[in-house]
């Protein structure tokens, strides 16, 4: 945006397996009328191909963590559950 081309990068790859890269990792564009491996990757297109990778890995996390709370349900309740004794013990020992 910077330098006057509105996000995009217009670029030749060096093959078709490097061409492919950029079109899955970046969310590029093959354009071929320059050169076959001719492509142009859009700078927010780009940044919203990040976003989705990080929500599939936040998702991923979040089943993780579901899956190990539901695992250990009972053990997890009960060490909350003393905390929060050790807690208003502690509360009432600061009060005096």
């Amino acid at each position: 945006l910077d330098y006057g081309y509105d996000g995009y990068m217009y670029g030749f790859a060096a093959n078709q397996e490097l061409l492919n890269h950029y079109v899955k990792t970046f969310n590029g564009e093959v354009i071929g009328v320059l050169h076959p491996y001719q492509f142009a990757i859009d700078e927010v297109n780009a940044q919203m191909e990040n976003l989705d990778s990080l929500r599939q890995q936040a998702q991923s996390m979040k089943d993780d963590v579901s899956k190990a709370y539901n695992e250990n349900k009972d053990m997890v309740d009960s060490l909350l559950h003393y905390a929060s004794l050790g807690l208003e013990s502690f509360k009432g020992l600061l009060a005096k």
